[in-house]
Formats: C-alpha cells, sequence, structure tokens
C-alpha cells in the first residue's frame, strides 16, 4: 500500500515525499524479506519510474516550468546506476 501511495504523490508535486515512502516500503520489504531487500515486480518498475523521471536532461534544462514546487534534478549518470542495480538478478 506504500508504494501504491508512492506511486501517487509525485502527481501531486510531492517528489520528496515519494521518494521517502518508496525508501520506506524498500526498507520494510528487507527486513520481511532479507533474500529479497529491493523491491521487485509492479512495486520495483514504479520506483525505478519515479527514479528516471527525476533524470536531469542532457541540456540541464529545468524538467518543470510549472508554479510550485520543483523537482530537484538528478545527474543523469547517478539514476542510470541506480535503476541498473535494481534490474531483475536471479
Amino acid at each position: 500500500m506504500r508504494t501504491t501511495l508512492a506511486d501517487a504523490l509525485p502527481q501531486a508535486g510531492r517528489w520528496e515525499e515519494s521518494m521517502e515512502a518508496f525508501q520506506q516500503a524498500e526498507a520494510m520489504q528487507a527486513k520481511l524479506k532479507p533474500l529479497y531487500p529491493i523491491l521487485y515486480s509492479l512495486r520495483g518498475h514504479r520506483y525505478c519510474d519515479l527514479l528516471l523521471s527525476r533524470e536531469e536532461p542532457e541540456d540541464g534544462s529545468a524538467l518543470d516550468d510549472s508554479p510550485g514546487p520543483q523537482r530537484k534534478r538528478v545527474d543523469s549518470a547517478v539514476v542510470c546506476k541506480e535503476v541498473q542495480k535494481r534490474r531483475c538478478r536471479r
């Protein structure tokens, strides 16, 4: 349920809260399922989607020109490395 909330928060412009909720969900999963500490399946996909949506464009332009809270831009190499880490493991 926490990942469903985390997935909805960015639509309200609440990016940091979304990241926190995904991190909390992953910590809960790591505690309950030590063999699978990283979110997977739909939950993992949603987390990676959020991570990728925060990637900084190559030209360095802002991601969100709308008024109000804006997303923090994150270096694309950092984002790609994090998402790569989360790919399906066997």
